[in-house]
């Protein structure tokens, strides 16, 4: 089965094509990420901008003629923190349906995909904590027995640079002030204690740190793993 799988960020949104047999990718047809900025705005004003919901149909309409191009057979499409936090949500979802893409806007089944996608070439899934670093919000997720466990706080690239970045590059008192909300944050979380044997970081903060230590651009194959 042919397979296209969006995933709509609130910093990145994102298509990937794959042939896919017994629920496991036999082959990557195509892979691409688009800045979309889909949470501008989202946590003063609780509503998609306008200009956000512009750039994001945009970026549907062309993500469209990819998967038709590509004659897939099922299209998935997933939105996260930005569409969970605001009051005009509809207005993503008509966009999709107009394009044939069914969006769905999901909150706790956010932990279990990402945990899945994070240790799937892994042997063991046991003392794995995941951290998914996302625009809007830092998803940390484990698994307990046979559950798999998350919890949200809202810690995010674009959150974080829209409440406290104000000049290029970032003030003292700007960086001050955001490491400070970004702990008490974490602080106050609901973070289970548990037993950690490795941790795992997934999508564009810690692959662009990845990126930076190494001092190359963007490799999967040098990044995966890191």
């Amino acid at each position: 089965m042919r397979v296209a799988a969006l995933d709509l960020g609130s910093n990145t949104s994102l298509l990937m094509i794959a042939e896919v047999e017994q629920g496991a990718i036999v082959r990557e047809l195509h892979d691409e990420t688009t800045v979309t900025r889909l949470g501008q705005g989202v946590h003063s004003a609780r509503r998609f901008h306008p200009e956000a919901l512009i750039r994001m149909r945009d970026c549907l309409e062309r993500y469209q003629k990819i998967i038709v191009e590509h004659k897939c057979d099922k299209v998935i499409a997933v939105a996260t923190s930005a569409a969970r936090d605001v009051a005009n949500g509809e207005e993503l979802l008509k966009a999709g349906r107009a394009l044939g893409i069914p969006i769905h806007i999901i909150s706790e089944r956010e932990a279990e995909l990402t945990f899945r996608g994070a240790i799937c070439d892994r042997e063991r899934a046991e003392g794995t904590v995941v951290v998914d670093v996302g625009g809007g919000s830092t998803e940390i997720i484990y698994k307990a027995g046979n559950i798999i466990r998350g919890t949200s706080v809202d810690v995010g690239s674009v959150r974080l640079s829209e409440m406290f970045v104000k000049s290029d590059p970032i003030s003292t008192v700007e960086l001050s002030q955001l490491r400070a909300y970004a702990s008490e944050a974490f602080a106050a979380a609901n973070i289970a204690s548990i037993p950690i044997g490795e941790i795992v970081a997934v999508a564009g903060t810690p692959t662009t740190l990845a990126g930076l230590v190494q001092k190359i651009d963007f490799d999967a194959t040098k990044i995966h793993g890191f």
